[in-house]
């Protein structure tokens, strides 16, 4: 059973995500780090923390801002390397900076593991629907697939 400091992280993310839907970057950053600073067990920061991560990466993302992006990621990645948030956010990042066969491996990767992502506008619904740049690098990697292996 989640405790009740999970609870507070999960609660104070979706709060971030709130803000950040309102394009109010700070309250969002603010929510995130709130969240990051409540102690929780080994697994639940397995857990939530990636979730976290990437989302503050997104923030950055969205402001032009690809250094604290990549911390982000790589720190989400660090917790928990088969996060399926983190993975698709560096394949995010590498597409948006021209690195097609890294962004492409991390696919591949994540398509052979979870299905769904034979569906784009599966991935994109679950992951970015409240993000359409990254929404359309989503796009982008899929039409550089090879169709016998997407």
């Amino acid at each position: 059973m989640p405790s009740d400091s999970y609870h507070r992280a999960a609660t104070l993310n979706n709060n971030g995500l709130a803000a950040y839907c309102l394009n109010d970057y700070s309250a969002a950053l603010d929510s995130y780090r709130n969240a990051l600073e409540l102690t929780l067990a080994p697994l639940e920061r397995r857990d939530l923390y990636p979730i976290i991560y990437v989302n503050i990466a997104n923030i950055y993302f969205s402001q032009d801002d690809t250094q604290p992006a990549w911390q982000a990621l790589r720190t989400a990645h660090e917790i928990n390397p088969s996060n399926d948030h983190a993975l698709l956010g560096l394949a995010v990042l590498h597409a948006a900076e021209g690195q097609w066969d890294e962004a492409l491996t991390i696919w591949r990767s994540l398509a052979s593991e979870y299905p769904f992502f034979a569906d784009i506008d599966q991935v994109v619904e679950r992951y970015y629907r409240w993000n359409p740049p990254m929404a359309d690098l989503v796009h982008q990697i899929a039409a550089r697939l090879d169709p016998a292996t997407a």
